[in-house]
């Protein structure tokens, strides 16, 4: 956590120092403050994350904790969310229904 010092000086002109809060503070009230007081209702929503990262499971993502992060923040508000990572399935590209009916596939998730 990145802390910045600010030098004040009280009423009696003595030197103190007060803590600013940091951007990862103020990004933590400003969900939390969000989270406990939504707007509306989301519980008929669902969201899909799809994680474009070229690194297979379980291998550790950088993208993933990101996208935690978000995740989080709406299962806090009812929305229900998936977390996809596309380079774990056999996605055949193409514009056929069914690409493993094709030569060049053999298998199409």
């Amino acid at each position: 956590m990145c802390i910045s010092v600010w030098k004040v000086h009280d009423d009696d002109g003595l030197l103190v120092t007060s803590r600013k809060p940091s951007m990862a503070d103020q990004l933590s009230k400003i969900t939390a403050e969000q989270c406990d007081n939504p707007p509306a209702s989301y519980e008929d929503l669902s969201v899909l994350f799809l994680n474009c990262t070229l690194s297979r499971s379980p291998i550790m993502s950088h993208t993933e904790g990101l996208m935690t992060i978000g995740k989080n923040i709406f299962e806090a508000n009812g929305v229900s969310a998936e977390m996809l990572r596309p380079v774990d399935y056999d996605i055949a590209a193409g514009l056929g229904m069914n690409m493993a009916d094709t030569p060049e596939w053999e298998s199409d998730d």
